[in-house]
């Protein structure tokens, strides 16, 4: 009678063994559901802010399609510091230029044209490890606004300029 009792004890063990484990996966689940939900909202989030600023040009306009535009917040922000030439874009690099596209910077962080140009201003000014850094920061964020649909087309001229930026110091 004794190995009765025993053998019943052990089978009650394994069950009560086994309703915890399904407990504590049930938590383990619902915990990385949880984490999963979380991590795509924060994903569509940072998608929403990279797309928006995806369509700004380096003006600082909102492209529409090739050749339209809207006003954007930065509007206007390159008027006497960058100028559009056949050959590419000319930056100052002088004080005021620098300290105008640090500004810009600070309030649009995710803008990539702000380092874009920081960098050509310092490459310019002839400080090679300023311009590689903003340089990589900008392909930074240049890497994750081409490939959003209807992105600005300036983006994929920066990004190459960046990288070609990057390039000439490797050479």
């Amino acid at each position: 009678m004794g190995a009765f009792w025993n053998t019943l004890d052990t089978v009650d063990l394994i069950r009560l063994i086994a309703q915890w484990l399904a407990v504590i996966s049930t938590i383990i689940a619902l915990v990385f559901t949880m984490r999963s939900s979380t991590l795509k909202r924060r994903s569509e989030a940072q998608m929403q802010q990279d797309g928006e600023a995806a369509t700004w040009n380096y003006e600082g306009a909102q492209s529409i399609s090739e050749g339209y535009s809207l006003p954007g917040p930065l509007s206007g922000w390159v008027d006497g510091y960058v100028k559009a030439t056949a050959s590419g874009k000319q930056v100052r690099f002088d004080d005021e230029a620098i300290s105008h596209f640090e500004e810009a910077l600070k309030k649009y962080p995710k803008y990539p044209f702000s380092y874009y140009f920081l960098a050509e201003a310092f490459r310019l000014k002839g400080d090679n490890e300023l311009a590689k850094t903003y340089a990589k920061q900008g392909i930074e964020i240049l890497q994750v606004t081409t490939r959003i649909p209807n992105h600005s087309p300036d983006h994929d001229d920066a990004l190459k300029n960046l990288q070609n930026l990057l390039n000439e110091g490797k050479k």
